[in-house]
Order: structure tokens, then sequence, then C-alpha cells
């Protein structure tokens, strides 16, 4: 029929209502941690914020659950049953006035699991008494090991599962051993994607390479491998540099020291301690190669990091880390991958590594080539977006 002047402006009042109410209800509420302290988590939820904010979503909403009561080297029980009911305390807090004040349509939650799962299962409760759609992030790689022990934390996280409206994973492992489950309808497998500083540097051409400079860049704690790291680096018979980039405590950099002493006094070892990311970035760059012998992860940003500036990684085969190192296409392979919690498996990686020089830009093209076509934030971001709205 045709539009009189008074029914275009019923008409348009009622669409610009009915936007500000679909507005209304597709609000989003993330959960996840902003450095400080920085970490994979932090650094993912800076990403996707930023992206967020360029791209006008405004939609999206966030609550900083970030370590507050302990520093993040600290793994003892102790503190992380004492300090994480202390930061729990106040993230619940937080939690109910934005549920309150903004009535998201989606609570999105980043998790690490373990004692965490507690707080998580609050949360859950939470969302459903006040029907809210939740969607929990797992942000580690032990899901695989921990279908097989089945003990405490796999039931919690399996509860989680079941009873959440939807699940994220970030590695194909883990994807698979919940499928196994007969989780399938309950859980997608999302990569992290890189920053968009990070897009723009992979487009950049690769960088000079110092000679036998190689770089570990994380949390130095045990779990990350880096003892079994430096007494490989002992016992390679060459003049290599190692530096160990991120934070660590007084006492494991003693202990490291007392192990690298062994060779040339220790000299090739360097702590830079924790670095900004231009620091990084720079640093990686011009590294031969980055060594990261984990012993466990979930999508490392570090190797995309390293991937976009041109760095071969040499990694252990954790969670995702094979799948980002196209290990299962050699052809396109990004660097090595070699068995976790081994010395001698690093000292394999890294001769074969330093056989093949001819190998080293070849790795290094594959992970710019990677990180572009797979990585990018236009291409995973509305991969979530998807999962809000469905």
């Amino acid at each position: 029929p045709h539009l009189t002047q008074r029914n275009w402006s019923v008409l348009s009042k009622n669409k610009c209502y009915l936007f500000n109410f679909m507005k209304v209800k597709s609000k989003v509420l993330l959960l996840s941690p902003l450095p400080p302290p920085f970490g994979g988590i932090a650094s993912w939820s800076k990403n996707l914020l930023s992206y967020s904010s360029m791209k006008k979503k405004e939609y999206l909403f966030h609550l900083n659950t970030a370590i507050k009561s302990r520093r993040i080297t600290d793994l003892s029980y102790f503190s992380r049953l004492v300090y994480g009911s202390l930061d729990t305390g106040r993230i619940f807090f937080s939690f109910m006035k934005k549920v309150i004040g903004l009535r998201p349509r989606v609570v999105h939650i980043t998790t690490s699991a373990s004692m965490g799962l507690f707080r998580d299962i609050l949360f859950l409760w939470i969302t459903k008494i006040v029907g809210i759609k939740s969607i929990f992030h797992f942000r580690f790689g032990r899901i695989p090991a921990l279908s097989e022990i089945r003990n405490w934390e796999w039931k919690l996280l399996r509860y989680l599962i079941v009873h959440a409206s939807s699940s994220i994973v970030i590695d194909r492992p883990s994807y698979q051993a919940l499928c196994k489950e007969g989780l399938t309808t309950k859980i997608v497998c999302i990569p992290n994607p890189c920053s968009q500083e990070i897009e723009q540097i992979a487009h950049q051409e690769i960088s000079e390479k110092q000679p036998d400079h190689y770089v570990f860049v994380g949390h130095v704690i045990v779990t990350k491998g880096v003892y079994e790291l430096v007494r490989a680096f002992v016992l390679i018979d060459a003049n290599l540099q190692l530096t160990l980039i991120g934070p660590y405590e007084e006492t494991i950099k003693k202990e490291l020291s007392q192990i690298a002493s062994a060779k040339d006094n220790g000299h090739w070892l360097k702590f830079a301690g924790s670095q900004s990311k231009e620091e990084i970035f720079s640093v990686l760059q011009t590294a031969t190669a980055l060594v990261l012998p984990t012993y466990t992860e979930g999508f490392p940003n570090v190797v995309l990091e390293a991937m976009a500036c041109g760095c071969p990684v040499l990694a252990s085969s954790v969670a995702a880390i094979p799948d980002m190192l196209n290990q299962h296409d050699l052809s396109k392979a990004c660097g090595i991958c070699f068995k976790s919690k081994s010395v001698e498996e690093i000292i394999h990686a890294m001769n074969k590594f330093r056989s093949d020089p001819s190998k080293h830009k070849f790795y290094a093209i594959n992970g710019k080539n990677k990180v572009l076509s797979e990585y990018t934030m236009d291409i995973v971001f509305p991969l979530y977006e998807k999962i809000w709205t469905t």
C-alpha cells in the first residue's frame, strides 16, 4: 500500500524501537582477564576488545577477571586457594552488578579450569537462574589428558559443558576428546586470532637474523619446560645464545643459572624479564628461532606472534601447536615439533633445525602465510559472533 507521511513516521518509529530492542537483547558480557599480568588469555582479551572497539561492536561489554591477589608465577596450592578465593569474591560481586545493570543476553566466560571450575559453576548457576545464555571458553590444552584420568577436574568440566548453553575449545585434540564423550553438539573449536598489529607485521618482509640466537617467551616456570631447555643447551656442542623473556621468581633464576654455569660459566644464558610487546616483536623478528618446550598449552599467542614475525618455531607437540605449525603437511611446515618433558627431544629438534639452514626461511615464509590465511581477527571474530547469536 501507498505510504503516507504519517504511516512512514509510525513505521520508522516502530523500526527504531525494534532496532533498539534487538540491540538490548543481543548484549554480550565477556568475562576475561586483561593485562597486567601479561599472559595468553590476557593478550587475547586485549586484542579482541581492541578489534571490537575499532569495528564499533557496541553490543560487547567486558568484565576484567585478572588475578590481583597473587603473582602469576606463584603456583603453590596455598596461594591459589586463599588468594583465588579473594579474587573469586571480587569478581563475583562485579559480575552480579554487570548482570543486573546490563541484563545481557549472553555471558562469555574464559576459563583455565583447575580450581577455577568451582567459580565457573557458580557463574553457570547464576546464568540459569536469570535466564542468560552461557558460553564457556576453555583456554587450556589438558582436556585430552583429563578425559583419560577422569578425576575431579574432569567431572566438574564435563558437568559445566553439559549444562552450559555451549562451549568453545581452541585446539583439535580437545575437540576430538570431547566428541568421543558424546558432547559434539555442545562444543565448537575456534582458534585464537592474532592482533591487528601482528597481522600488519605478518605482511612485512622477513628481517635479517642474528646467528645462533634462540629465544624463549613466556612465564619462566617449571611447566614451560625451561629446565629441560637450559639443560639441552648445556649439552649441545655449539656456541649458542639463549634469551628467556618473561617474568620469573629469583629462586628459579638462581637454579637455571647454576645449571647453565656448566658450559662457558653460563654467559650464553640471558634473563630479559618482562618486556613490552614491541620489544618482544623486535626480538622475534631477528631471532634464529623461538623454542617453546612447554608441558601443556592451549593455543599459545607467542607461537602466532613468532610466525607473524618470520621466526621459525621449535615447540613441544601439545594441544594446538602441531596444527599451528602445519605438522600434518610438512610441505607447509612453520617449524619443528618434539615431545615435551625431554632434554633429548629438544637436542634432537635443535640439531635437526641447525643441520638444514636452508629450511629456516622456508619455515618463516610458511608461518607468515599461515597467520594471514587462518588467524586474522577478520577471519576469527565472525566465528565468535555466530556462537553468540545461535
